[in-house]
């Protein structure tokens, strides 16, 4: 029986989200957490695939001309690996990144990166309505502290909680 692939997707972490206009965040171990993920899936040949936010807003350390808007070192992708530039929350809403995972024909996708309850969230979500048995690997996400519309501040683990539970609500693992 041929083994199962299951992809893994590094979503966003890049040198520019360490911005601190971002503010305060959870998870400061989250990088070494996916570098371990990544030599298991590298390890049992497994595919890997990236995302890299490309911000439109002026001046932004995610702008596509910004000399922070690569991939971390600790994560740099190998060769092979594909790296996808998106201006959405979902990886899926850019053709060649949804095109190249339905390729592979994953048994599963496992998310690990930057925002849990923005991109990760975004693209768990996706993948779930298209099919795919989604997981997010909670301990590889981290997120930032964020403040409502009413000014009302929420702590960065408190926003990563309630987005891996809203994941869960939704049968994402």
């Amino acid at each position: 029986m041929p083994r199962s692939t299951i992809a893994l997707v590094i979503v966003d972490m890049q040198i520019g989200l360490d911005d601190p206009q971002y503010g305060a965040r959870n998870n400061p171990g989250c990088e070494e957490r996916i570098a371990a993920l990544l030599h298991v899936w590298r390890s049992a040949s497994q595919p890997v695939l990236y995302t890299r936010h490309i911000s439109t807003r002026l001046g932004s350390p995610l702008a596509a001309s910004s000399a922070f808007v690569s991939v971390k070192p600790i994560l740099l992708p190998r060769e092979g690996e594909l790296v996808f530039d998106k201006t959405t929350n979902s990886a899926f809403k850019v053709p060649a990144f949804a095109q190249t995972l339905a390729a592979l024909k994953p048994s599963e996708v496992v998310f690990a990166g930057m925002a849990t309850d923005a991109c990760i969230t975004a693209c768990a979500r996706e993948a779930k309505d298209l099919g795919y048995a989604a997981t997010v690997a909670a301990d590889g996400c981290a997120t930032f502290d964020r403040v409502n519309g009413a000014e009302m501040p929420y702590p960065a683990e408190t926003v990563h909680g309630v987005a891996l539970s809203a994941l869960v609500a939704s049968g994402i693992k």
